[in-house]
């Protein structure tokens, strides 16, 4: 529902153009929403992370059998997933990747290589008063 509310906002934004200020308001909103919700969720998965390698976890909520999944009530349970490689690279291949990227300049400069423009997209700033 309110994802149609938003397209019914959109909607009316092409149809009046009065409304073209509450459109881009409407977006900051949104995007600062964002922001804080992002800020939180790291915060949140940070605490979770150091309370599992603590075990505080594990003296509250059972387990499944693989240790990955804690059990917090009938309707909710807490999934682990794995965290992603970072990779470090020798010498010779960081080399490369400077030569490389060396490269990929020129034939953007001399006209060589070619590019897609995805679709723009919007962010609203607030302005200094």
């Amino acid at each position: 529902m309110a994802q149609h509310s938003a397209c019914a906002a959109l909607q009316i934004a092409a149809v009046d153009p009065t409304s073209y200020d509450e459109v881009v308001t409407r977006l900051l909103v949104i995007q600062e929403q964002q922001q804080a919700l992002a800020f939180e969720r790291e915060h949140l998965h940070h605490w979770l992370q150091q309370a599992h390698g603590r075990g505080e976890l594990l003296q509250r909520w059972s387990t499944d059998p693989d240790g990955d999944s804690y059990s917090i009530n009938r309707e909710l349970s807490l999934h682990r997933r794995p965290g992603h490689k970072q990779w470090s690279y020798s010498l010779q291949c960081k080399r490369l990747k400077r030569q490389l990227a060396s490269q990929q300049q020129q034939e953007q400069q001399n006209g060589t290589a070619s590019y897609t423009l995805e679709p723009s997209t919007w962010e609203v700033k607030r302005c200094a008063v």
